[in-house]
């Protein structure tokens, strides 16, 4: 596998040997890392987030519970 973002510190990761279970793992990620785009300066994947959504402490004075928005119509 060639990587040009992998420096040289973790080149001999990608020259092991893989089981099937992780070349399907690495298969599905590239499928959902390469398939990014690029929005005013911002990568976006239109699959969705792949980690959960939760509150953070900043900006300082927003609550950091979620809340639901839904059109008024």
């Amino acid at each position: 596998m060639n990587n040009k973002l992998c420096n040289n510190t973790y080149k001999y990761l990608l020259n092991q040997k893989c089981t099937p279970t992780e070349k399907k793992r690495w298969k599905e990620w590239k499928k959902i890392e390469f398939n990014k785009i690029k929005i005013d300066s911002a990568w976006f994947a239109p699959d969705g987030v792949r980690h959960p959504v939760t509150g953070a402490s900043t900006p300082v004075g927003v609550h950091n519970d979620m809340k639901t928005f839904k059109p008024q119509i």
